[in-house]
């Protein structure tokens, strides 16, 4: 039987795992890691700015995670309408594009 995978916002204690993705995914686009990137796109997602994140998970720990914004209420077209930044699995792909929450 498939594990169950879990979508959750992410937390302060996923901040070792994201770090990692992080790494990969910034590899992945031709970066290399750099740990002071890091702690600022970090701040962002664990404050109140726009940009927030998402992770999925098994019992075994994150599988990957989505960096999203929302539109400030003047410039939305659509009702709770947002923009994925990116997102990334544990083998490093980035996806991007545009999404509206359910």
């Amino acid at each position: 039987m498939p594990e169950a995978l879990t979508l959750r916002e992410i937390r302060v204690g996923d901040r070792v795992a994201w770090s990692k993705m992080f790494d990969s995914y910034r590899q992945t686009a031709g970066y290399s890691p750099d740990a002071s990137i890091n702690e600022v796109v970090w701040s962002w997602i664990n404050s109140d700015q726009a940009s927030q994140a998402i992770v999925v998970e098994d019992d075994e720990g994150l599988l990957g995670f989505a960096h999203y914004r929302r539109f400030p209420p003047a410039r939305r077209l659509y009702e709770q309408f947002g923009t994925l930044s990116e997102s990334v699995t544990d083998n490093a792909i980035p996806h991007s594009g545009e999404a509206t929450p359910s």
